[in-house]
């Protein structure tokens, strides 16, 4: 007998004339109000993860680099100069030969050739097949110090100094196709592929013969955009995921800015004003050449705001100075040529402007205002500034293509743009850091902001108070509902994007294995200890780390550790001890000391030879 046979006659009656109703009507509206609040609830969560969906992807097709290379290249750094500079060929060449031969990707393929793709030393039997498939961090040092050595072996005429852009596409090509190819640099798609819209899909030849049309860069290309990255010093660290958004927003609020005071903005007259000085020659800087096309010249301060300081002239990736401005400004083409540009996932853009006869690099830019392609002197192509920053820092670098060198930036500015002070390289772009920081820390608020204007849209746009308790409580069950499966997607999914993406921290393991790797083979001009030996090629003898010799010995005495008596501290002096990846630059600007003011209080002849571990006594400023 069934239940229903069981009930009282008044309780069927009072359930078919009450309940039934309800089920059939009341309930079909309640379970629709839990419907709206769960569908309102994901609405709410869909427009800004749109927004920041769309302008990460906006981003990421500027990127010269992919996110995981880029992080690669940061992580790696340290070791590919400590082999450079062994090897004694240009900081940058082992990640460039890493990425075009591997990806940047720390596994061997399965053509025996290695992540450097040593063809010939594989094929003629001076290496066994590197074996497929994934390799630790010691493997990868090892193959960077091969894929050098064959480098240099292809192009001996090139140094750990070498800056000049046509030797080292030339290399490039050297050790790609030999040093008894034909064809010219700028014509080989493996040099210049990529690199501007006259250089795309360009055709190569591959060991076999076969023609193949490249989509991968060249190495030309690559090149820079790990300078620029480099030079921008970014750390090792976890992106923040609304940067991208923020970058945006402040694009686009900057090409406004340049659309509305363009007209007039730049007086023509400066390019043939008087310039603040003669070029300072020397270090890493030659004299600019004068003969020149004055059109091309870069006759402009890329600076309009006043310039109320600047750094000396230093060397570095990127040699220059920073010209310091205590007010947000637009930046302007120094000279007419083709713009490129240089950003990473860490918000660092550098703008490049290249002609017939200079090439002028602009970073420490917080946007761009012009599009890739051909621009004109005066031109607004960037921004710098932001909130909560006191000094605001232009680096500026000019290279002379005529000479092959570096030049001091400063004989290029008009004299109406001279800086007011100089002052030795200091950490100038820490004010960029603490800028762009204090920007992040306003964008923390945006959920707020969001969550406060959609519970209003609630109570008010859609007048949900005005339907009842009842369907209030269920409205919101239903976005209780929405959350609870936001919530557990995030629990599923977030987890292991974190856990990849916090892997490249600077405290992580593997960083600390890959810094103590770049010490090794800076304390030791033998490199990394392998199972496998050096390629049998020739190779000019690595530069020394110590450069001192004692009197009568043939070998050069290692670096003192500590300071020796002779070297007291004195007032205001201090003990800085060498890390792995540090150069004399670099700590000059830490201290805010020159180079050359540490070189001769540590009777430092060579200041590209410092060793990890060395202590140094830093001059007080």
């Amino acid at each position: 007998m069934s239940l229903l046979t069981r009930l009282p006659l008044w309780l069927k009656e009072w359930g078919k004339y009450y309940i039934a109703p309800l089920l059939k009507v009341e309930g079909r509206r309640l379970l629709l109000t839990v419907l709206r609040g769960s569908l309102d609830t994901l609405l709410a969560f869909t427009l800004p993860l749109t927004v920041v969906v769309s302008t990460h992807a906006a981003l990421e097709s500027r990127y010269t680099l992919t996110p995981a290379q880029q992080e690669q290249v940061a992580r790696w750094a340290p070791v590919a100069m400590a082999v450079a500079r062994v090897e004694d060929v240009p900081p940058l060449v082992p990640l460039v030969l890493w990425y075009k031969e591997g990806g940047l990707q720390a596994v061997n393929p399965s053509n025996c050739e290695g992540i450097m793709g040593l063809h010939t030393a594989v094929t003629s039997g001076q290496l066994p097949c590197f074996t497929p498939g994934a390799i630790d961090a010691q493997e990868v040092a090892r193959q960077l110090r091969l894929g050098a050595a064959a480098f240099k072996a292809h192009c001996p005429e090139v140094s750990y100094t070498t800056t000049d852009p046509e030797v080292l596409k030339r290399c490039y090509l050297y050790y790609n196709a030999g040093r008894n190819t034909r064809i010219g640099a700028d014509r080989s798609g493996y040099v210049m592929n990529g690199y501007d819209a006259a250089h795309q899909n360009m055709l190569h030849r591959t060991e076999t013969g076969r023609i193949v049309r490249l989509q991968a860069l060249g190495a030309w290309p690559v090149h820079l955009a790990i300078q620029a990255q480099l030079a921008a010093g970014p750390s090792i660290q976890e992106p923040s995921i609304l940067l991208p958004t923020n970058l945006v927003l402040q694009e686009a609020r900057d090409r406004l800015w340049a659309t509305w005071v363009r007209v007039g903005a730049v007086p023509s007259e400066l390019a043939a004003a008087p310039r603040c000085r003669e070029a300072v020659v020397g270090d890493c800087f030659a004299a600019p050449h004068t003969d020149g096309e004055p059109a091309l010249r870069p006759a402009l301060s890329p600076l309009l705001a006043p310039v109320e300081q600047a750094t000396a002239p230093a060397c570095g990736l990127l040699p220059g100075l920073d010209l310091e401005s205590s007010a947000p400004s637009l930046v302007v083409a120094p000279m007419g040529g083709e713009l490129g540009r240089y950003l990473d996932q860490w918000g660092h853009l550098t703008l490049q402007v290249e002609n017939d006869e200079w090439i002028v690099w602009l970073s420490g830019l917080r946007s761009q205002t012009a599009s890739p392609g051909t621009v004109e002197r005066g031109e607004w192509i960037g921004a710098i500034g932001g909130v909560g920053s006191d000094t605001l820092a232009l680096h500026y670098a000019v290279f002379d293509k005529r000479n092959g060198s570096f030049v001091d930036p400063v004989a290029f500015l008009p004299a109406g743009y001279c800086p007011s002070s100089y002052h030795p390289p200091g950490d100038s772009r820490g004010n960029e850091e603490e800028s762009r920081m204090n920007i992040l820390e306003l964008v923390k608020f945006v959920p707020l902001i969001l969550g406060g204007a959609w519970v209003i849209w609630l109570l008010f746009k859609k007048d949900i108070l005005a339907k009842g308790p009842v369907q209030l409580i269920l409205y919101f069950l239903g976005a209780l509902i929405a959350l609870v499966v936001v919530g557990w997607f995030v629990d599923v999914y977030l987890p292991g994007w974190v856990e990849d993406r916090l892997q490249n921290a600077a405290e992580s393991e593997e960083i600390e294995n890959i810094e103590q790797i770049s010490r090794e083979i800076i304390n030791s001009t033998l490199g990394v200890s392998t199972a496998t030996p050096l390629p049998p090629v020739p190779t000019v003898p690595p530069p020394t780390i110590a450069p001192t010799q004692q009197p009568g010995e043939g070998q050069p005495s290692p670096l003192p550790t500590q300071p020796s008596p002779a070297m007291s501290i004195q007032g205001g002096e201090r003990v800085h001890t060498v890390a792995s990846g540090e150069t004399l630059y670099s700590i000059s600007r830490q201290y805010g000391v020159t180079v050359q003011a540490i070189q001769q209080r540590n009777n430092i002849s060579d200041p590209n030879r410092i060793q990890v571990g060395q202590q140094l006594i830093i001059p007080a400023p």
